[in-house]
């Protein structure tokens, strides 16, 4: 038996503390593989993105979207490079990715469960933090999402800078922080903050070693490499770092509310505030306050709380995330993981030596499936929403473009998944700038009409977002799907453009998958200026 400094948490490896860490395996391990194979024949449009751009990697064709062009619009070039093996292996790629997708999502729940075993110093603290990470991993870890990816790369650093902080860095001690740290920004940009924070949080608790402090700078400044190279290119060929970080960030500020000039969002509050991450916040501050005298813990719990900190700021003024905010918050969920875990732990420790056992028992088995249970619901719900590959891509009107459509000819397209099933030669062109960043230098006036004549698409894939991003709501794209959206077969010039209603979709909506409405043809004729 062990009892660790500042806290009441003994740690025992067999008894009832055993029996938690247990059930919690069995409970995420056999639940999440359940949910792993209810969501194989189901696919988000974004995530769905990754599979184009590791296509086309596999082919040697390295970060383009249309073949040949460099695009930045992979949010994670290492994730889309790892979705890549999926199409060099014989079969179908698509599986394959979804099977590569599965196993990191498992291996994201493991390295959690052994960085709160580790740095938390228990497997309760372990069994408690895994069931976490799978409350927000559940859905867009199976969804081949970066986020399994990620998680793994944020639970080593965890464990990396809890080591460094209790021994001297040297260079060939620091190393091995510096390859997470130059692989986290290439899985997230924003999760760069996650690598500033470590390494200042190292600088702090070795700031009177000035040979330490140069090695932890001089690795930093090394891991950077690779992300500046990708980034600098893109920024030089296409103009900015990123085109999805660029067009996301003006999509969320688009639906963002103003307060005396600033952008803001309320959805990271109303995140933090519900249940059940409020209740895991409480328990994170109550082992810090258990912990406090022990100091690595407690430079860990300060490393924590400056990234919870951190991406409550960005995601409320920075990048106001209106939707999907739980995605956009998972760098911070292994900490929330660790912290909660601890904090459980530790009320463990005090409550069980004063015959609550029974009672905590009862709250730990609550806290335990309640989240489970929650997320396996989530599950059911996405797997049974109809959103097969075929269904995602549009497969259907796209191998309709394919037979109509003449070579060379532009596509006009606003989910740009749909680029999977379209004829090669053919280019497709983003209505929201996500994959190749054309449309940049027209999102705040909302001049569509000067987008249309600089790059000419021969056919545009109408859908639902006229009518719901702001930028497009006074374009002429609204107007034409206003007056002919209904009649296929009719026409209406338009600043000199005549656009022909060739095809409207009969097929089932389905909720919040914005499918095509219309498929128009477009004929140019006297430019308006």
């Amino acid at each position: 038996m062990e009892s660790r400094e500042g806290g009441s948490l003994e740690i025992v490896e067999y008894g009832a503390e055993r029996w938690i860490a247990g059930l919690a395996i069995f409970a995420v391990g056999g639940t999440a593989i359940l949910c792993g194979v209810l969501l194989l024949d189901t696919f988000y449009g974004d995530s769905t993105i990754y599979l184009i751009y590791a296509r086309n990697i596999s082919k040697g064709d390295w970060f383009s979207f249309n073949p040949q062009e460099f695009s930045s619009g992979s949010t994670s070039p290492l994730w889309a490079t790892i979705l890549a093996l999926g199409f060099i292996l014989p079969g179908d790629g698509v599986i394959w990715a979804k099977i590569i997708s599965f196993l990191f999502t498992l291996l994201a729940l493991f390295f959690t469960y052994r960085m709160c075993n580790i740095v938390g110093g228990s497997k309760i603290v372990g069994g408690l933090g895994l069931v976490v990470v799978f409350y927000f991993l559940a859905i867009p870890g199976f969804l081949l999402y970066e986020s399994s990816l990620l998680i793994c790369l944020v639970a080593f650093l965890v464990v990396l800078t809890s080591w460094l902080i209790q021994f001297k860095p040297t260079w060939t001690k620091v190393w091995p922080v510096g390859v997470v740290w130059s692989a986290i920004p290439l899985v997230r940009p924003d999760a760069l903050v996650v690598v500033l924070l470590s390494l200042l949080a190292l600088i702090i608790v070795h700031r009177r070693e000035r040979k330490s402090v140069l090695s932890l700078i001089g690795v930093f400044l090394l891991s950077l490499l690779p992300a500046l190279l990708y980034f600098g290119y893109s920024y030089v060929t296409l103009g900015v770092p990123s085109t999805s970080g660029y067009c996301r960030t003006f999509a969320m500020r688009e639906t963002a509310r103003r307060v005396s000039g600033f952008y803001f969002s309320s959805s990271a509050l109303e995140l933090f505030s519900s249940y059940p991450l409020f209740f895991w916040l409480c328990f994170l501050l109550w082992g810090a306050v258990r912990r406090r005298k022990d100091s690595t813990y407690l430079m860990v719990f300060l490393f924590s709380a400056l990234v919870i900190g951190s991406y409550f700021f960005m995601f409320s003024f920075v990048f106001p995330a209106g939707w999907d905010v739980e995605r956009y918050m998972l760098p911070v969920v292994p900490f929330i993981a660790l912290g909660t875990g601890t904090g459980l732990a530790e009320a463990w420790g005090l409550l069980s030596k004063r015959k609550y056992g029974i009672v905590l028992l009862m709250a730990i088995f609550f806290f335990l499936s309640s989240p489970v249970v929650r997320a396996a619901i989530r599950v059911k719900e996405q797997s049974e929403r109809g959103l097969t590959f075929s269904v995602i891509t549009e497969r259907r009107i796209i191998e309709y473009i394919n037979q109509i459509a003449e070579e060379g000819a532009t596509v006009l397209i606003y989910e740009v998944q749909d680029r999977y099933y379209l004829r090669s030669d053919l280019e497709l062109l983003s209505l929201d700038g996500i994959t190749d960043g054309k449309i940049i230098p027209y999102l705040d006036s909302g001049d569509i009409t000067s987008f249309l004549w600089r790059y000419q698409p021969r056919y545009w894939l109408a859908n639902k977002a006229v009518f719901v991003r702001p930028f497009l709501a006074h374009s002429i794209l609204r107007e034409v799907v206003e007056q002919t959206g209904e009649r296929e077969g009719s026409s209406i010039e338009i600043e000199g453009i005549t656009f022909v209603n060739l095809r409207v979709s009969r097929e089932p909506r389905i909720a919040n998958f914005a499918s095509y409405r219309q498929l128009y043809l477009l004929v140019y004729e006297t430019p308006p200026y």
